[in-house]
């Protein structure tokens, strides 16, 4: 429920709307983006919930990471480049692996 919310969905259409959060990430410099690793991001998505280590674990459908940049395009120091989009758990070690996963040039 959380990237409904985050996609700008109605959640009075979902009977139960799981509690989600966004935490912006922002930009440590300005320039262009050079670089978004996927595998920082994966990271950063697993440990918001969205993926398990084993079978028996649950997975959290409405966690994810909101991309406000693309390879190539220019920001600005402090600019929101993300946002990580979480139910609280695993913020901080998601916020680590997302920013390791960007390079701006």
């Amino acid at each position: 429920m959380c990237m409904v919310r985050a996609q700008g969905g109605d959640l009075n259409q979902f009977p139960q709307a799981l509690g989600c959060e966004e935490s912006p990430l922002f930009s440590p410099n300005a320039g262009q983006v050079e670089r978004l690793d996927a595998l920082g991001i994966g990271k950063a998505v697993f440990v918001l919930g969205a993926g398990r280590k084993h079978a028996r674990e649950d997975v959290h459908p409405g966690v994810g990471i909101k991309l406000n940049v693309k390879e190539g395009d220019t920001v600005e120091i402090g600019e929101p480049w993300a946002f990580l989009v979480h139910s609280g758990k695993g913020v901080e070690e998601a916020r680590s692996f997302a920013e390791g996963a960007l390079k701006v040039g």
